[in-house]
C-alpha cells in the first residue's frame, strides 16, 4: 500500500510540474512573439518617415496606400494643389488621433503637415 501511495505522489507531482512547464513554455512563446511582431503604429510611422519632398503622388500612394480624405485647389499662381489626408491612432495614456496633410503642387510633394486630436469621456480637443 505504502508502495501505491508514493507511486500516486510521484504521478500527481509530474502531472504538476507539466502543467507550470507548458504555461511557462507558452506564456513566453505568447510574449516573445508580441515583441518581435511589428505594431500597426510603427508601420505607419515607418511609412510615414520614408516620405521625402517632391515625390509625386502616386509614389506617396504607393508606400502610404489611399488616403480617407482628399481635397485641391488652385492657388494665386494657378498651380494646382492637392492635399491627401492620412489617420493613425495612438494609445499614450490617452488616445490620440493623428492626422498627417501631403500637400502636393503640382503632383510633387511640397509639406507634411501634423494635427492631433485628443480624446478624453467629456470632450475632444484639437493640439497642435
Amino acid at each position: 500500500m505504502d508502495c501505491v501511495m508514493k507511486s500516486l505522489n510521484y504521478k500527481i507531482r509530474e502531472y504538476r510540474f507539466r502543467i507550470l512547464f507548458f504555461t511557462l513554455l507558452s506564456c513566453s512563446s505568447f510574449f516573445s512573439y508580441g515583441q518581435s511582431k511589428p505594431q500597426k503604429n510603427d508601420l505607419f510611422y515607418s511609412k510615414i518617415a520614408s516620405l521625402k519632398p517632391e515625390m509625386t503622388k502616386e509614389n506617396v500612394k504607393k508606400i502610404m496606400g489611399e488616403p480617407y480624405k482628399i481635397s485641391f485647389t488652385n492657388n494665386e499662381k494657378q498651380e494646382f494643389i492637392e492635399d491627401l489626408y492620412y489617420k493613425n491612432s495612438i494609445y499614450i495614456e490617452k488616445w490620440y488621433v493623428i492626422t498627417y496633410q501631403c500637400v502636393f503642387v503640382n503632383d510633387r510633394l511640397k509639406s507634411l503637415l501634423q494635427k492631433e486630436l485628443t480624446f478624453d469621456s467629456q470632450n475632444i480637443q484639437v493640439v497642435n
